[in-house]
């Protein structure tokens, strides 16, 4: 169930990363503890400064000079015909309307917020593009057959064979993931030469030239991630991003009216779509167009109905903005549209009082910090490798039982004093375990820490549709922590491999001083015990109609809906069920934007006239 989206918050995506072999075949580790004595913490903790690879607060670093403002409405004029419209003003709908602008089309954005950006403007910008030209400058690549296999095994697991024709896909899908490869590094090429500077995506630790891979098999390491560049050369996030989209859109005469949600299209005598109808506080309009309607309107996290069909348990809030409300999927299936991806999304997760509270959240996404922290489901056990990516670690919040119930449906992170004394400065340090935070629950022994936990779930009855913790949560929470335990005294986990791959050892955080066997894992101090109460979640859901290369919508029979286009998280997404790495929501969709830009623009006028 979804609360109500409330404020919007904005804040930035903290992605995880690998870590990569140096040139001697050896793997770089990245091990942090703290500087300094923690008073009364029972245990020493110090680091040398100049080891620690989490330098300055991150977030600060990138808005030293400021945080540009969410766009308004620009080039407004009384023009209700244009050659194209685009609904949604995120980086899909700035990508299609610039390119098909640069193109000689003339172009309107309809936002349904009072503000643009979507939720592109909170996001860390970064864009997974294999083999792109600043890759290939340093050496690294082409690996042609290595990406097309990385994409096709990730996006479809269950049919996905290596020895299989088009990998064991259909032919459609394979299409598109070989299409993404074709074309994805020549349309940020393309960018850049109208105007949108890029760089590497900077190592968060500073550990590597540049931001490492997500998954341990990636071939050359890192430089697939690219970003936005400020004019001062250094990194831009969401919030740049989307200010350098503005200025180029308006720089190309694109007209962008918010508060104009679309709610449907207009379609002529054939079937084309030539038009929207949309809803603004001045009343209903029709706008038309010559050469088709985008839409790029986002997924539908925040419609309880359409998460509650397609993610079992539903959403209880996501980082996309309010006005992913999954518009698009009731004006397309009227058309006809054929649906994917549906069930699918970016996934994550997030403290259930916050969404609860507010609907939306911030975006941040990364991996439990520090060494004495482990979590457990409504029965007491742990179920996952903590340190796992956001992405395949929210999966286990989904999983129905033999009996089809949601064991995982909440999870309970439980730490110590020490990871709440951590004053270490780490992008991937979420949730915020400081106690004075509302989400933050408090014991002085593990039996207190589970009552305590079961009175805020009491309060969060009405949310949670009744959940209640396993009568035999508190016994098993003992046992489990005493488990635990062992492992973090040995070093190896037996029951998840904790602590196993590169990326969990490059972002786990700081880890004790004494801690000389598995940097992931630590015994947790006699007490004051904590716990954050987590659900899962998505940064945005990635399904809908299907759209070809070019975003044409597409019926069951594989025929387009002439005039009809849909870029983004609105549409089914190239990437199906996986996460290639971070960026792999904004590399395909600024991909596929430019590719449906240059598709307009290339398109006749049509005449309009209504059916």
């Amino acid at each position: 169930m979804i609360p109500r989206p409330m404020t919007p918050i904005v804040v930035f995506a903290a992605w995880a990363s690998l870590g990569m072999k140096n040139s001697s075949g050896s793997v770089r580790r990245a091990r942090v503890v703290l500087h300094g004595e923690q008073a009364d913490s029972g245990r020493s903790h110090r680091m040398s400064p100049s080891k620690n690879p989490y330098k300055d607060p991150w977030w600060e670093r990138v808005v030293a000079d400021g945080v540009p403002p969410r766009p308004g409405s620009h080039g407004v004029s009384d023009a209700d015909t244009f050659d194209v419209i685009v609904a949604g003003a995120g980086a899909g709908g700035y990508v299609t309307a610039i390119v098909a602008a640069q193109g000689g089309a003339s172009v309107l954005i309809l936002e349904a917020a009072a503000e643009g950006g979507g939720t592109t403007y909170k996001s860390g910008a970064g864009m997974w593009v294999p083999d792109n030209s600043l890759m290939l400058a340093r050496g690294r690549g082409p690996n042609r057959d290595w990406a097309i296999h990385h994409m096709a095994r990730l996006a479809f697991p269950k049919v996905y064979d290596a020895d299989a024709p088009n990998l064991g896909l259909e032919q459609r899908d394979y299409d598109l993931i070989e299409t993404y490869y074709e074309h994805a590094a020549t349309a940020l090429d393309e960018l850049r030469d109208l105007g949108f500077p890029l760089m590497e995506f900077p190592s968060f630790t500073g550990n590597y030239e540049a931001m490492v891979e997500y998954h341990s098999d990636t071939e050359n390491g890192f430089g697939a991630h690219l970003a936005p560049m400020k004019d001062t050369g250094e990194y831009g996030a969401g919030v740049h991003m989307v200010a350098r989209l503005e200025a180029m859109a308006v720089a190309r005469g694109v007209e962008m009216r918010t508060e104009h949600r679309v709610t449907g299209v207009i379609q002529d005598a054939d079937g084309a779509v030539i038009g929207v109808t949309a809803t603004t506080p001045g009343g209903d309009v029709e706008l038309h167009a010559r050469r088709g309607v985008v839409f790029a309107t986002g997924g539908y996290p925040h419609n309880r109905e359409l998460a509650a069909e397609n993610f079992p348990g539903g959403l209880y809030g996501s980082c996309a903005v309010p006005t992913a409300r999954g518009d698009f999927i009731a004006i397309a299936t009227e058309l006809g549209a054929e649906l994917g991806n549906m069930g699918e999304g970016w996934g994550t997760e997030h403290p259930l009082e916050q969404m609860v509270r507010d609907g939306e959240v911030a975006e941040h996404n990364g991996t439990y910090p520090g060494d004495s922290v482990l979590m457990v489901n409504g029965a007491g056990k742990r179920v996952v490798n903590e340190k796992m990516t956001y992405h395949e670690r929210s999966k286990i919040h989904f999983v129905r039982d033999e009996d089809g119930g949601l064991p995982n449906h909440l999870m309970f992170i439980v730490f110590d004093r020490f990871i709440v004394e951590d004053e270490t400065s780490q992008p991937n340090k979420w949730p915020d375990p400081n106690p004075s935070n509302y989400w933050v629950i408090s014991g002085e022994t593990l039996d207190d820490l589970a009552a305590q936990i079961a009175a805020r779930l009491e309060g969060l009855s009405e949310a949670t549709g009744g959940y209640t913790l396993k009568p035999e949560f508190a016994a098993n929470l003992k046992a489990t922590v005493e488990r635990f335990h062992a492992f973090a005294r040995n070093g190896v986990d037996e029951d998840f491999h904790r602590g196993e791959t590169d990326i969990e050892l490059d972002w786990t955080g700081p880890s004790h001083v004494e801690n000389d066997k598995n940097p992931t894992m630590w015994p947790l101090d006699d007490g004051p015990y904590y716990a954050i109460i987590m659900a899962g979640s998505v940064l945005d859901t990635n399904g809908g109609p299907r759209a070809s290369a070019a975003g044409e919508i597409l019926r069951a029979d594989g025929s387009v809906i002439p005039g009809l286009y849909g870029v983004g998280n609105c549409v089914a997404s190239v990437a199906g069920a996986g996460y290639w790495s971070g960026g792999s929501t904004l590399g395909p969709i600024v991909t596929f934007a430019t590719l449906t830009g240059k598709h307009l623009a290339a398109q006749p006028a049509r005449e309009l006239q209504a059916s």
